[in-house]
């Protein structure tokens, strides 16, 4: 396996497990990154972390400013993924999660990659420490 790499493997592309992300209340933030998961039950044997990425098409119109949002979002995941695999070891399941973009403008990749650090920090913590109701 790659250390670094994102394969198809590890892309969330279930409908179901799509919906079922946005049934919950699991959310963490940090700007400009609405991070939502969930923990799903059934093994996975490819990877412990599926992740997939939005960005809105009402607040950007053209495909080519979505496109390079997703594609420098994706590369930041990509370089911080191996310390998120690190922390995040489940034994009979594995966690799917949607990063939205919710910035009102494009920014910079080194905003971006701060922030999918801190973003996948609080994911981190806030699995290793769940909040009760």
């Amino acid at each position: 396996m790659r250390k670094y790499g994102l394969p198809k493997s590890a892309r969330l592309k279930s409908r179901k497990v799509i919906s079922a992300l946005f049934t919950g209340k699991t959310h963490v933030f940090q700007y400009p990154f609405k991070l939502v998961y969930t923990f799903v039950e059934e093994p996975d044997p490819t990877s412990n972390v599926k992740i997939a990425v939005t960005v809105s098409k009402k607040r950007f119109k053209s495909a080519v400013k979505r496109n390079l949002i997703k594609r420098r979002t994706k590369e930041a995941y990509r370089i911080a993924k191996p310390e998120l695999l690190h922390s995040v070891q489940p034994d009979d399941g594995w966690y799917a999660m949607m990063l939205i973009y919710i910035g009102k403008e494009i920014e910079p990749y080194a905003i971006i990659e701060h922030s999918m650090k801190g973003v996948l920090k609080k994911f981190v913590h806030a699995i290793k420490s769940p909040v009760v109701d």
